[in-house]
């Protein structure tokens, strides 16, 4: 995308009514947890620090001393920084405060820790070699990598939920970056980038001289990261923190030291004066109205001929089924068959079926969840001479997909998932073409097997539909149904 303005490095922001799509229900009570900040409440009563709060803006708590608060995914740990021992260093904490552990000691000063999705590693920034860098530590503190090494500054590093990226800011301009240091891409220019739950969707915000108004002003921008669609909210803001169920914000004050949620249609101002903030993701085992089966795979239909629907009835069927119906049967494909009668010339010797299955995938690491998809159908013959079929089939069925990422639970509207299944003769002399195709979900729409959704997919029919009059499955337009999910009885 094309470079803006150039803005100021100073971060602020204005506060007004954010730019989120209404929401269907108010967030809270909702599936996000607590917020955890960094600042002073009521002072000079309360001491700086570490604090815990409902989005709400109830049940403050002091926790420790430090800044950059950051929850681990499961929502149990705080990971932040401290000054404690003289210069800045990591720790983490339970979230009530308890078990707190010193990760890194170094005479430099480590801050902005962030943790990866699967809870195992934690990136940071130091100036342990002279300028801000970015390193990557196991969660107990071992194994401290640095992944950056550039003149520059690499500021306020954030791990996304997928665990592909890392954004980070150097002060005018926002970047992300693999885990291992790899790939550094520059995304735009901004500051204090957030990653929403979805994951592709970068926020950030900017700020730039407007002329008209002869001042400085700020906005939240929001980059996805995989297409390059770039958006802006309807107002400026500073340092924005997208809830775990995607619904509600949380951003900074122009003047520093407010926060503000706006959680459609309602917006509000927390109790406090705060610099930085983190919102707690619930345990998956936490209270959900996303409702799930223990198990529901494999999945598995056999495939039968299709006949048209009858319409136009022209006769009875046979008692005990005496409703209306067609004689004689016509099928939808007017140019392949599977097999008439039971015998010569076009034995019934067709089987086929679809079969979803399902691989979990194991947690943590690489995502490798999977669906594996594998569709048959034999005997498949030209209708005009019982030949065998040289083209391709093509498969569909359409899902309507229900899931939990995270905290975040959602129903798809209903989308359509397409695979071709190629066709090959058989050395049976008797028997037509062999289509068949195994496949995957994420082969078909990559990322979509996404490790630990807790998804349901209710599915309507599979269709399978033949070439059309080219032979020829990729061309659509052309296509006739051939067969469908059904059981035959003998």
């Amino acid at each position: 995308m094309a470079r803006r303005p150039r803005r100021l490095a100073l971060f602020f922001a204005l506060v007004a009514t954010f730019g989120l799509p209404p929401a269907a229900h108010a967030t809270f009570p909702g599936e996000n947890g607590k917020l955890a900040l960094s600042g002073v409440y009521d002072p000079p009563q309360n001491p700086a620090g570490i604090y815990t709060m409902n989005p709400d803006g109830n049940d403050i708590v002091y926790l420790t001393s430090g800044t950059g608060p950051a929850w681990s995914p499961d929502g149990t740990k705080i990971a932040f920084a401290t000054d404690r021992d003289g210069n800045s260093e990591i720790y983490s904490m339970n979230g009530d405060g308890t078990g707190q552990l010193r990760l890194t000691s170094n005479p430099a000063g480590d801050v902005a820790p962030s943790w990866s999705p699967d809870g195992q590693k934690i990136v940071f920034q130091t100036n342990r070699d002279g300028n801000n860098e970015l390193y990557v530590m196991n969660a107990d503190g071992t194994g401290q990598t640095r992944i950056t090494h550039t003149p520059g500054s690499e500021l306020a590093p954030k791990w996304s939920p997928g665990g592909t990226w890392i954004a980070f800011d150097d002060g005018l301009e926002i970047s992300t970056i693999r885990p291992d240091g790899s790939d550094r891409t520059f995304r735009l220019e901004g500051g204090s980038p957030s990653w929403a739950p979805n994951g592709h969707d970068l926020w950030s915000y900017y700020i730039y001289y407007d002329e008209s108004l002869e001042d400085y002003v700020s906005e939240l921008q929001i980059l996805d990261v995989e297409t390059g669609a770039y958006d802006t909210s309807t107002v400026g803001s500073a340092d924005p923190v997208v809830s775990p169920d995607g619904e509600a914000i949380l951003h900074g004050s122009l003047s520093g030291g407010a926060k503000y949620i706006h959680d459609p249609p309602q917006g509000y101002q927390l109790p406090g004066s705060w610099s930085t903030a983190d919102w707690q993701p619930l345990p998956v085992d936490s209270a959900s109205t996303h409702a799930r089966p223990a198990g529901a795979t494999p999945f598995r239909v056999p495939l039968v001929p299709a006949a048209r629907q009858c319409t136009t009835p022209n006769r009875t069927h046979a008692e005990p089924l005496a409703f209306p119906s067609c004689n004689p049967p016509v099928p939808e494909s007017p140019h392949l068959t599977v097999g008439v009668g039971d015998g010569d010339p076009a034995p019934a010797l067709s089987i086929g079926f679809v079969r979803l299955s399902v691989r979990p995938g194991v947690p943590g690491g690489a995502d490798d969840a999977e669906v594996v998809i594998r569709s048959r159908l034999s005997n498949v013959m030209r209708t005009s001479d019982l030949s065998e079929y040289p083209g391709d089939l093509r498969a569909s069925v359409r899902v309507r997909l229900t899931d939990k990422q995270g905290a975040v639970s959602q129903t798809t509207q209903g989308f359509p998932l397409e695979w071709e299944m190629p066709c090959a003769s058989t050395a049976a002399t008797n028997e037509g073409s062999l289509c068949e195709a195994t496949t995957t979900l994420d082969a078909l729409i990559p990322g979509a097997a996404a490790e630990g959704t807790r998804a349901n997919w209710a599915l309507d029919p599979v269709r399978i539909y033949d070439g059309g009059p080219d032979e020829d499955a990729a061309t659509t337009g052309d296509n006739s149904l051939l067969a469908t999910q059904g059981v035959f009885v003998p």
